[in-house]
């Protein structure tokens, strides 16, 4: 089995809503409809009441949003662009959830072989630009990380870039002893100076920390 992380440049609404709710956007479901379309379960930690959250975007025909405590739920009906047919169509099984941010989706698929991966990648690519791609042999730890995924109040927090930033620590390896992974790897992969990307370390950990302990 292997496991593919794909970072997708995005304008499509959801993408536009994580703008308007200066937060990740998380879709939990998707269900692929008739011409094109999907109905879509999507999350998102919000202080904003349904009714002040206000976006335009041609992608999304219809939707309704609710407010659950400090979360937005949001049911819609959009425009695909052929992510989630790509992977299933592909022989692949799409993890969720997919996890969307200012410009950029996050989606993530579990492959029975490596060939699988470059038919999937190709259909994605005709109507999506992929930015970063990442085909790893599933391990044990990955596995725990994607049981994690389902963590709804840790997702709703972190903001894209502390998201990003930690999967790339934990995946690589920033966390182990001795450490096979280190600022300046992060530094030249996201293409930021050194203190910053410690700034969103451990902001992102202070979060975590926060929900265990409070």
């Amino acid at each position: 089995m292997f496991y593919c992380e794909i970072k997708i440049n995005s304008n499509c609404g959801l993408s536009q809503l994580s703008d308007v709710l200066e937060t990740p956007v998380n879709v939990s479901y998707v269900n692929p409809m008739s011409r094109g379309q999907n109905l879509v379960l999507s999350y998102s930690r919000t202080d904003l009441s349904p009714e002040k959250i206000d976006f335009q975007s041609r992608d999304i025909i219809n939707r309704n949003i609710y407010g659950v405590g400090k979360f937005m739920i949001m049911n819609s009906v959009k425009r695909g662009h052929g992510i989630i047919h790509s992977i299933v169509d592909g022989g692949g099984f799409p993890i969720f959830p997919v996890v969307i941010g200012s410009g950029i989706e996050n989606v993530a698929c579990i492959v029975s072989s490596r060939e699988l991966c470059d038919p999937i990648i190709h259909n994605i690519e005709k109507k999506n630009h992929i930015d970063d791609l990442t085909v790893s042999k599933l391990r044990q730890e990955d596995l725990a990380s994607l049981m994690n995924r389902n963590y709804v109040p840790l997702y709703g927090q972190l903001t894209t870039m502390e998201f990003e930033i930690l999967r790339s620590a934990v995946s690589n390896g920033y966390y182990q002893w001795p450490r096979e992974y280190n600022l300046d790897d992060i530094s030249k992969r996201f293409n930021i100076r050194k203190p910053t990307v410690l700034y969103h370390l451990r902001n992102a950990e202070k979060k975590i920390l926060g929900l265990m302990f409070r």
